[in-house]
């Protein structure tokens, strides 16, 4: 820590040895590595030393060195497999990461900066892949594994940040979104598929068994909830430029789909709490401003096949509604306020969906309703539809 405080000439060689050490680790007893990531609430071994190292170059402003050393030692943890289960330090680690835009005087810096920073939001991603795809059964605390990965609001943090730099002026910050806009496109269409790990290289069978077509599906619905999170802070904030960039977004057909769905269903329940702005939902949006941003998100256009449709409707139901019955599922985050939907609307949100494209009676055959049809909910998809202003 020393050399990272000096910026002395040794600490690049003692930063490769940290890494070496860390991947000797990994690759000898990843088991026992991913048994202390998953009981242990504060660590201290060569992974959190080198998060400990990032975090300091972020507080001494050596921004670029930081976030690659993020990325980095993410990328390592996924070439082998092992998730690092979210606490309290490592949150606050990724907090800083996503807020240090703020502080970044120089566009050119800046640009480098999100680059770097996108990575990390992938390899972030792919942590949650496999989160879902391995096996945790072995470890001595398995049950409490299902305290999950916290919620991704790596972009979100980021957005607010990036609008609160004072430094850069409007036109610079601008260009910097519709480049994150395209980074993150680019990214999700052909980064986030399926990466190997040490063990893929290992194991034909893997190769030759594994759905890559649902998986790609499956990482992609990862980025939707960190976007979706970031379009409701644009809309929060009343950024109507932002939300028309991100909200359009074009990736695999469910995954927009996803995305959309989510981020109306937010609004939903913010108007049917009167847009209140209470501590479950906390967005602060006006009820006329909450209209116009579901009518603009084309609510009846989410998707074209009534099959896609109720695909969207029981991927949401699985991962973003808590049953009331208590039963575990095995999810990828736990649950962010602005994305928990209560059954009964989320039910009468698509019922209503359903019935305005004609296909009531498909929706009613394939799903069970957890109560009757909430006319509130009812009226407000109807009054957004025909929303003008």
């Amino acid at each position: 820590m020393q050399h990272v405080i000096s910026c002395s000439p040794e600490e690049s060689e003692n930063l490769n040895a940290y890494i070496l050490l860390a991947e000797h680790s990994l690759s000898e007893c990843k088991t026992d590595v991913q048994a202390y990531y998953s009981e242990s609430l504060a660590h201290s071994d060569f992974l959190t030393h080198i998060a400990q190292f990032a975090e300091e170059m972020l507080y001494r402003g050596r921004y670029i060195n930081g976030i690659r050393l993020y990325c980095q030692l993410y990328r390592l943890l996924n070439y082998y497999r092992v998730v690092n289960f979210s606490n309290h330090e490592m949150s606050h680690r990724l907090y800083l990461a996503a807020k240090s835009i703020r502080y970044i005087d120089n566009e050119i810096l800046a640009e480098e900066y999100q680059r770097s920073f996108v990575r990390l939001c992938e390899e972030q991603w792919l942590q949650k892949d496999i989160f879902l795809v391995d096996d945790f059964s072995t470890l001595r605390l398995s049950d409490m594994v299902s305290l999950y990965l916290v919620p991704d609001t790596l972009l979100s943090n980021y957005y607010v940040a990036l609008s609160e730099n004072t430094f850069l002026d409007e036109h610079a910050k601008s260009r910097l979104f519709f480049e994150l806009y395209d980074d993150i496109r680019m990214c999700i269409k052909f980064g986030v598929i399926t990466k190997g790990s040490n063990d893929d290289f290992c194991s034909k069978e893997w190769w030759t068994s594994f759905d890559h077509h649902h998986r790609r599906y499956r990482n992609e619905c990862f980025c939707m909830i960190s976007i979706a999170l970031m379009i409701l802070e644009m809309m929060n904030s009343g950024d109507r430029e932002r939300f028309s960039l991100f909200s359009t977004m074009d990736f695999h057909t469910r995954s927009t789909s996803i995305l959309r769905a989510l981020c109306a269903l937010s609004l939903v329940h913010h108007i049917a709490n009167s847009c209140s702005g209470s501590y479950m939902l906390d967005l602060t949006i006006p009820e006329s401003d909450s209209f116009e941003f579901l009518h603009d998100l084309k609510i009846l256009s989410i998707t074209d096949s009534k099959e896609d449709l109720l695909l969207v409707y029981k991927t949401i139901s699985r991962c973003f509604c808590r049953e009331e019955d208590g039963s575990k599922e095995h999810r990828a985050t736990s649950f962010h306020p602005r994305l928990h939907f209560e059954k009964n609307i989320l039910d009468s949100f698509f019922l209503c969906l359903f019935r305005r494209l004609g296909d009531v009676d498909f929706f009613l055959e394939n799903i069970e309703l957890s109560l009757s049809e909430n006319e509130s909910i009812k009226s407000i998809v109807d009054k957004a539809i025909e929303y003008d202003g």
